[in-house]
């Protein structure tokens, strides 16, 4: 897995506009604030996206099976969806964390929001520091895979 500057990522979504999303703990609050939470999913694409993130701790326990709705990258405009939730660029979730380890991340995309015909992303990432990093899912297309996984620590090179 790639490990990049989270100051990269929280230049990119401290920028977002915020309000509560169905199925996230919080959603990037666009007030400064470096409270990325413990997961992140980003959309890089020009499309919105929708889908669920599941992520299993370091015992094989499920600590989290949430699902997300996001705008297409560059449009933190507040939209709503279809049955009227908000939507944004990243949405966060907390409190997932149970302690460093092996955690396993499943990110499922709903039939329309494929990128490239593809819908799904598994992996495994190493957290060894539970205040200081977070588990990035970035859905884009322009890169080699359209969905995937890494941590983001703050002080690791570009």
């Amino acid at each position: 897995m790639e490990r990049s500057s989270r100051r990269r990522l929280l230049g990119t979504v401290s920028t977002l506009a915020a309000t509560a999303v169905a199925g996230c703990s919080s959603i990037v609050d666009g007030s400064g604030s470096n409270d990325l939470g413990d997961v992140v999913v980003l959309n890089e694409t020009s499309r919105r996206r929708s889908g669920s993130i599941t992520v299993t701790g370091p015992d094989g326990d499920q600590l989290a099976d949430e699902p997300f709705e996001i705008l297409p990258a560059g449009r933190a405009d507040g939209g709503s969806t279809p049955t009227g939730t908000a939507s944004f660029v990243a949405a966060t979730f907390e409190n997932v964390f149970v302690g460093t380890g092996a955690y396993g991340v499943a990110v499922r995309l709903d039939e329309k929001s494929a990128v490239d015909g593809v819908r799904e992303a598994t992996g495994e990432v190493r957290i060894s520091d539970t205040d200081e990093e977070v588990i990035a899912a970035k859905v884009g297309d322009d890169g080699e895979e359209p969905i995937t996984v890494e941590v983001e620590t703050e002080g690791a090179a570009l």
